[in-house]
């Protein structure tokens, strides 16, 4: 007992083939999704999205899309876990009285 040669199985043989997929029935195609991106993720996370990757007609599921993220650094924001450090200047007498500052990355 073997698969059969012609149709690999499927019990389809197709005979006319589509101009656009060729017979394999897929086309390539490109869309926009919205992802929302967790605060405080790292450089080089992987975030997956479930069902969102590759169609298996066999199973008649979609694959998972992973994601790999790259997080890029701003000047003057160290980064440390999920801790942000800054270094401002503070003027000795604002030191001394007080004063309210305002520190931004933007």
């Amino acid at each position: 007992v073997s698969t059969c040669s012609k149709c690999g199985g499927d019990g389809k043989i197709i005979i006319d083939h589509c101009r656009r997929c060729g017979g394999n029935g897929e086309v390539q195609s490109k869309r926009s999704m919205k992802v929302v991106i967790p605060p405080g993720v790292s450089n080089g996370a992987t975030m997956q999205i479930r069902g969102e990757g590759n169609f298996d007609r066999r199973r008649s599921l979609a694959g998972d899309l992973f994601v790999a993220l790259h997080v890029d650094e701003k000047q003057g924001i160290h980064r440390d876990g999920l801790n942000l450090f800054s270094k401002i200047s503070v003027d000795y007498t604002e030191a001394i009285l007080g004063t309210s500052m305002e520190v931004g990355y933007r």
